[in-house]
Order: C-alpha cells, then structure tokens, then sequence
C-alpha cells in the first residue's frame, strides 16, 4: 500500500500482479504491469527491503535456472510478461531483470548457472540503448554474451506471440550478434563520417577500458580492430588516449579533495563526538558511553586509538593525550578536534546519539553479513527461512 496525507491507497492499482521470488523459491516482493493506457510508468515493484534488492534479484529465475544450466545459456529479458511468453512457447532458458536496469550483481548471480547470456531486449532506441549497456557489464564480469536483434517497434513476447518458437530461435537465437557487431551496426558505423566514427569508437572504448582481465580486453581490442576496419595500433592508441584522459581526471579530482577529510560522514562524526564527551569533565556522560561503547564499534584506525586511550583514563590530560600520537597530522588533527567545540547539545545527548549511530550502524553490518550468507545458501539450494527470520528481527532492533 502507499499513502497520501492520512489516506491510503493500493500502489499497484489498475496492474497485473507478478510475484518475485528468490532462487530458492521464496517470495520477497511483487512487480506490477500497467495494463491501461493513463500511467507513464510502466512497471512498478515493491519497496526495496533487507530481502528484496532488486539490483540484485531476477524474475523467474527460481523456475529455469534449470533450464539455464540444461542449455548452457541464459535468454535476459526486461519484462515479466516477455518471460512468460517466452517460457510459455517452450523456450525455457529464460531470465528477467526485476524492474530495474541490469548490475554487476546480476552479473555475479547469473554467473552460478551460466557464462553465456543472449541479451533480448526491446526493438525500440530505448530497448538497444539498454541492450548495449548490459553487454557490456556482462564483458566486464567476464560473461560472453550476444544480442538478439528484435524487430523494429516489438516487444519479445510480441515477437513470438506472432511469428511463434521457430521464427524466434532460427532469426532470433541462432542470428544473433556479438555486442561489438551490435554496437556498430546499431549505431549504423559504415554510413558514419569519419569523426562520427571516432566518436562511436570512443563510445566503446570508454567501457573496454573498465574491462580488468587483460585477456578479455586483448581479444575484444583485436574484434574492435577487424571490425571496425582500423589498425590494431590505432585502436590501441585511442584506448591509451582514454585510459590516460580518466587517469588525469582522477588526478585532478584528488587534488581537489580536502587533505583533512577523515571525519566525513556519519559514523566519523559519531566517532568524533564519542571522543570528545570522552574528553569532557562530565563524569555521567563518560561513564554512559564507558559502559555502551565496544571499542569495535570504532572503524576510523586514528579514533579507535584515542577512545582506546580515553577509556582507560580516570583524568584526561590534553597535553598527555595529543602526545600519544607520534605522527604530526595526527597530532594537528587531535588538536582540532579538541578546539572544536559543540555547543548545540549536552554531553550525555551528544553521548547518547552517538552511541545509537553507531549501534545502528552494527545493526546493519550485521545484516549485510546475512544478505551474503543467504544469498551463499541459495546459490547451493538450501534453505535461508530460520536466516531471513533473524533478518527481520534485527531489522525491528534498527526501527526500534
């Protein structure tokens, strides 16, 4: 449900409901498809939770991982409805991404079934758009894929809804190209000028400069050349040109950090307030955060030193504690913190707030730890019910 002001309102309204399931066959969400005319939106899910991620999770993929590892390749789609029709006429090997654009998650879970994925996506600019974007992600991690071109203006499920299976593995399956001869055909290269060209060649080699295995990148930087009809030489002097203009921007951007950016978010600023109730003279504070902290809590290597300290000492010094640290930028940043002074609560707010941030922040490393296990435990088949219960009970400490 969603709410407006003090109404509520079902958020799927007017959509045909599809359930989306874990690996292990569990429901954690649902998706909805509008079937009127008056949305803009075309796909709706449910809410993201501590078990639903849907940069994460596939549609369907607990009925045809199967499928999938039968026939060594997995058919990606972006609609619950192109899986359905697909799965429908017999063409099982089939997988959607849940309503979202496709991740290197996705990549790291279709990876456990598969190393071969044929990209089916819209016929339309926005369908290959998406279509090159998620080949190349699949590159990256590894994953050899291949695009299945799609009649202009259809959808997958319309396609073989019409012309049916034959049609679809004969021109679509077994026709299919290499993401680099997509790429190039769908950006019509040999009607390009040559600027044009450069600039589409540029286009590719940004993505294949982010490809970490050097012998994927050799190979695809061999294609590119035969390809697109240039010297090896001279698609490797552009990939330097690029490779190097992402180096000086890196460069550039460091320079233009702050030096002293340690206490940066939230639970640095925790840390640091922790560190300067320590300081105080505030017996009552002190011994609050004393009796709450575990001084694991303390990530930032430089805090966990000092509270170290200030927790075994009775009477604090400044002098004596500035001391303890032997670098000078630690020294200059202890003394900063010290001069910094907050006057917008009391100690034991201050300790009490800070104590809560960081408890959370535990909470939530704690959580993440079972995301990993559970998703572990489905890769294998087993079953994650008694690890998604613990979830949500320290999901309900969190809110708390």
């Amino acid at each position: 449900f969603g709410f407006s002001g003090s109404k509520t309102y079902d958020r799927f309204r007017s959509r045909i409901m599809f359930p989306i399931s874990t690996r292990a066959g569990k429901i954690i969400a649902f998706g909805g498809r509008i079937f009127g005319k008056d949305d803009p939106a075309k796909y709706m899910n449910s809410p993201e939770t501590p078990l639903y991620k849907k940069s994460q999770v596939f549609y369907g993929l607990d009925i045809t991982r199967d499928a999938i590892r039968k026939k060594e390749s997995a058919i990606l789609v972006e609609g619950y409805t192109d899986l359905i029709q697909l799965y429908q006429a017999g063409i099982k090997n089939v997988v959607a991404v849940s309503g979202t654009a496709f991740t290197e998650q996705h990549v790291n879970a279709i990876r456990n079934f598969t190393s071969k994925v044929y990209l089916c996506y819209d016929g339309d600019l926005a369908g290959i758009n998406a279509a090159k974007k998620a080949g190349y992600t699949l590159l990256k991690g590894g994953i050899d894929s291949k695009v299945i071109v799609i009649p202009d203006g259809l959808d997958p499920d319309d396609w073989i809804l019409r012309d049916g299976k034959e049609e679809f593995e004969s021109n679509g399956i077994n026709k299919s190209l290499e993401l680099l001869k997509f790429h190039l055909r769908s950006s019509n290269y040999t009607k390009k000028s040559i600027s044009e060209k450069s600039q589409i060649m540029d286009e590719i080699l940004i993505e294949v400069s982010e490809v970490q295995e050097p012998l994927i990148r050799q190979d695809f930087i061999k294609k590119l050349a035969v390809v697109g009809g240039i010297e090896e030489n001279a698609v490797l002097q552009m990939l330097t040109k690029i490779q190097m203009g992402k180096r000086n921007y890196q460069h550039y951007n460091e320079k233009q950090k702050p030096k002293d950016n340690t206490y940066r978010d939230i639970n640095d600023k925790a840390e640091l307030g922790i560190i300067k109730v320590l300081l105080s003279n505030d017996e009552k504070a002190r011994s609050f955060i004393k009796e709450n902290l575990s001084i694991d809590q303390i990530k930032n290597p430089k805090s966990n030193k000092l509270v170290e300290i200030l927790l075994k000492t009775e009477d604090v010094n400044p002098v004596e504690i500035i001391s303890s640290f032997s670098s000078p930028e630690e020294r200059e940043l202890i003394s900063k913190t010290l001069m910094d002074e907050d006057k917008t609560s009391s100690n034991m707010q201050m300790a009490e707030d800070c104590i809560n941030t960081l408890a959370k922040e535990s909470i939530k490393k704690e959580v993440e730890q079972l995301r990993i296990k559970i998703r572990e435990m489905e890769a294998k088949d087993q079953d994650t019910t008694e690890l998604m219960k613990k979830i949500i009970e320290i999901q309900k400490k969190l809110h708390a």
